[in-house]
């Protein structure tokens, strides 16, 4: 039998197996040469990701050969004659002949549920996350509210503040593994676009408006490994948004309005130089496939 182009002797009593009401899980022991482990864990544990302009491609572990649903978990190995060590990984190359055994047994455990995704849709890799809440706004009544009913006694004196609540979701676009290749990129459209406000809706905010997204910051982390390929090691990348989302009349306001204290409401504000406050930018381009790095 074969794993890939590694030859292996499936090794009794397996395969063995457990089924839950939640998820199912399966063992195999495989004999192999001890020289073919690092190819074996390779073909069990591939880089990953690998994207191009156009397509997005996950490559899961690899699969029990009775059935796709399961998928690798954990490979383990022990040398098969107990009277030796075994040296898969060469480390003692000068050791006499005989040393070490040969041949060592692999114990690969698969399980069900972690990587059942569609691996031609583009929000497989994605994770995102929202926590709404919003900010009181304090202000003055008088001169602006009225007593009772429309039309009653005004306001007067500064006695009696009143309070806004300013709807506001803290936004979190996270892509736990995304091919270091395409780091750059990202990068340089996230900085293009730090602190600019959405000149489009966003789909994948479930529909926010455009001008009430605001690109808040970014974090980014990268863990180098033992494997081959080492250039090719996905990296972590979290995206943070705030969406202010203000309904005042018919109108959907954002981020560049700003509350007028002597008209009690919200009116847009501009810069001596006429611009808003924040800038606008496209922030569906920070997402891949389609990542523009200049604004």
């Amino acid at each position: 039998m074969r794993a890939g182009a590694i030859p292996y002797k499936l090794m009794n009593p397996s395969p063995s197996g457990m089924v839950s009401e939640e998820s199912a899980s399966v063992e195999e022991k495989y004999i192999i040469k001890a020289a073919n482990l690092g190819a074996f864990l390779a073909l069990s544990f591939p880089l990953g990701i690998d994207l191009d302009e156009e397509n997005i491609l996950l490559t899961p572990n690899r699969r029990y050969p009775g059935s796709s649903a399961y998928v690798t978990s954990t490979v383990s190995w022990a040398s098969l004659d107990e009277s030796k060590p075994c040296d898969p990984f060469g480390i003692d190359p000068h050791a006499p002949a005989e040393t070490y055994s040969p041949n060592i047994v692999v114990t690969i455990t698969y399980v069900t549920g972690k990587q059942q995704e569609d691996e031609n849709d583009p929000t497989t890799l994605l994770e995102v996350s929202a926590d709404a809440s919003g900010e009181f706004l304090m202000h003055s009544s008088q001169g602006k509210c009225v007593w009772g009913a429309v039309g009653g006694d005004a306001v007067q004196g500064v006695q009696v503040p009143t309070s806004k609540f300013i709807p506001e979701t803290q936004w979190s676009v996270r892509w736990p593994s995304i091919n270091r290749d395409w780091v750059p990129r990202i990068m340089a459209a996230m900085r293009a676009r730090l602190g600019r406000i959405s000149s489009a809706d966003m789909p994948l905010l479930h529909g926010a408006r455009k001008n009430t997204v605001l690109f808040v910051g970014y974090s980014y982390s990268d863990q180098l490994t033992w494997r081959e390929g080492i250039e090719n090691t996905p990296a972590t990348i979290d995206m943070k948004f705030l969406e202010k989302h203000i309904k005042q009349g018919d109108d959907i306001i954002g981020h560049n309005y700003f509350f007028r204290e002597d008209a009690g409401n919200f009116q847009l504000l501009f810069l001596p130089d006429g611009s808003n406050v924040y800038a606008e930018a496209d922030l569906n381009d920070l997402f891949p496939p389609n990542v523009v790095e200049e604004v």
